[in-house]
């Protein structure tokens, strides 16, 4: 994947398609790292989110070696798993046992005033810092479970952005979806919300200078991103800056032990993010595959509105 120079004329708006593969959960399984590396390979994944808090943390850290053209983003958590930071240092974000609660815990905490600033704050800052001690430059920030879309979590990470040399974040705000399935059916409540709170704060992160890209994919499809929701994707692509999130991995003991339902989907995605048929359209339409990194260069080129 060679790098690609964003087209904007005198105007300001991005001239042809160009589209963000960004795979997720980077960093919590083995299998998930290898299918990842496969589809970025093998397919049409330009980036991935790494969990810092992810117990195969260092085996992504070893597989992305061999991927230097993969853009690395940070995925950050504040549910489900174990944090970065002493459970002792941030005790309203942990339960007995030193996890991350659950994300209904952590919803109930947080609007009930149970879970302090500084804690959030502290395991942020953490997350942040063990990637860049790992000698990564992220590309982005986005969430596990889409939680910094919480105006209290947005405006945490924006303020923390610049301290860290980061530049974008996801806005995972998505139209209602062209197709309709059962599986996309049974996500629709999760996702009008997290695509509501999305757009409530688009205009934020435009005046914070934060880039973002114009449109957004896979929140309605998530644990349902098959070929043909791929190839139907890529023929309703619009113009601009798209992000495509995608959740691909390979079925393992370590994920069967992961809080998700996630599972034997992720590795329908693979297929799909590396079938030739979806290849092959993204040629013919003439949609051009992005980094993060390199779609943010129409922000610093200040074109970005």
């Amino acid at each position: 994947m060679c790098a690609i120079r964003i087209e904007v004329p005198s105007g300001g708006r991005v001239v042809g398609k160009y589209l963000i593969v960004t795979a997720d959960d980077f960093g919590l399984t083995p299998g998930i790292n290898r299918a990842i590396l496969q589809a970025h390979a093998e397919g049409i994944v330009t980036g991935a989110s790494l969990m810092a808090v992810g117990p195969a943390f260092e085996d992504a850290l070893v597989r992305a070696r061999s991927a230097r053209r993969l853009g690395l983003g940070v995925h950050l958590v504040w549910v489900d798993e174990r944090p970065v930071s002493p459970a002792e240092k941030i005790p309203t974000l942990v339960n007995a046992h030193g996890r991350f609660h659950s994300v209904r815990g952590f919803l109930l905490r947080l609007q009930l005033g149970f879970i302090r600033r500084d804690d959030l704050e502290r395991e942020t800052r953490a997350q942040l810092e063990r990637v860049l001690e790992a000698g990564i430059r992220p590309t982005h920030v986005d969430s596990h479970k889409h939680l910094h879309v919480l105006p209290l979590l947005r405006d945490l990470v924006l303020r923390l952005l610049p301290e860290y040399g980061i530049r974008a974040m996801r806005l995972p705000q998505e139209r209602v979806p062209f197709s309709v399935s059962r599986a996309v059916g049974r996500a629709w409540p999760r996702a009008l919300a997290v695509t509501w709170l999305a757009e409530r704060g688009r205009r934020t992160l435009s005046e914070a200078g934060v880039f973002f890209p114009d449109r957004f994919f896979g929140l309605f499809h998530t644990g349902a991103l098959t070929e043909p929701v791929l190839l139907a994707i890529v023929r309703h692509l619009p113009e601009g800056v798209s992000e495509l999130m995608c959740h691909p991995g390979f079925v393992d003991e370590a994920l069967r032990a992961v809080r998700t339902r996630l599972r034997s989907c992720r590795e329908e995605e693979v297929r799909a993010l590396t079938s030739p048929f979806v290849r092959d359209e993204i040629r013919r339409r003439g949609v051009r595959l992005v980094t993060y990194e390199e779609a943010a260069e129409r922000h610093r080129m200040g074109a970005f509105v």
